[in-house]
């Protein structure tokens, strides 16, 4: 398959999960930290009910994308070199360049679960 029908293939996928016609890992809810998925370096503590550590599933993203569409240019492949914050996401940096509410769903309040999960 050429480059060009993988990129085909994905979208067709990213559109049929959108639209909620594939359901993955359909024993996971969305904020339960799985295995694979890489706890974000958190610079501040955790406060008794208050927000938790973001996890990134990268299980999720990897049936999607290929390695190269955040390694090295976004992320570094070794985990943990990157400190992100809010601020970051929110301005558009590291995952604020997908999460931003036209290409995947934006970052919000309401979203907060869906990435800060208790492990």
């Amino acid at each position: 398959m050429n480059g060009r029908a993988r990129s085909i293939v994905r979208l067709t996928l990213v559109v049929l999960l959108l639209g909620g016609a594939v359901l993955c890992r359909t024993d996971v809810a969305v904020g339960q930290a799985v295995l694979g998925d890489v706890p974000l370096k958190r610079t501040g503590t955790d406060s008794p009910g208050g927000r938790p550590t973001a996890v990134f599933p990268h299980w999720r993203h990897r049936l999607f994308f290929t390695c190269n569409v955040c390694h090295p240019a976004i992320f570094p492949m070794k985990g943990g070199e990157t400190a992100v914050t809010m601020d970051d996401v929110q301005e558009g940096r590291f995952c604020g360049l997908c999460h931003n509410g036209k290409i995947a769903w934006g970052v919000s309040i309401s979203a907060c679960a869906r990435c800060h999960t208790r492990q």
